[in-house]
């Protein structure tokens, strides 16, 4: 019996451990465009899907497909993940918001903004949705 109950809580302890997988895709993508000296609303081409991993540990990580999600590190709100909801940021101008339970989520990039002189890049938002793999 006790290595019964043993093996139950072991197989109980590490499932929490187990990472999440998720395979995602952007349902469009927008923003604004530094034209002129002014920001122009405008659409974007849809970007690759992507892939990222949340484990219990540390969350949202491992991104697949997104060039600047797999260079930088996310830092992300532990708060908000007790309600299965991933709120990150690189520390470089991009965002990520992602909620389990729904799915959905957005990469917002805001860098663009705060560029010296009158040099500005794109601010993209681009909401995805995903599957559990």
């Amino acid at each position: 019996m006790p290595r019964v109950l043993l093996g139950c809580w072991l197989l109980f302890a590490t499932s929490g451990s187990i990472a999440q997988t998720f395979a995602c895709q952007f349902v469009a993508s927008g923003g604004l465009d530094w034209k002129s000296s002014r920001w122009v609303a405008t659409e974007f081409n849809s970007r690759e899907p992507f892939f990222f991993k949340i484990t219990p540990n540390d969350g949202m990580n491992s991104f697949k497909g997104d060039d600047s999600l797999e260079r930088l590190p996310l830092n992300c709100d532990q708060e908000a993940r007790k309600l299965k909801i991933h709120s990150c940021s690189t520390g470089a101008g991009v965002y990520v918001y992602f909620w389990e339970i729904t799915q959905r989520g957005a990469i917002s990039r805001l860098f663009g903004s705060a560029m010296e002189k009158d040099e500005r890049d794109s601010l993209t938002v681009s909401p995805f949705i995903c599957q559990k793999m």
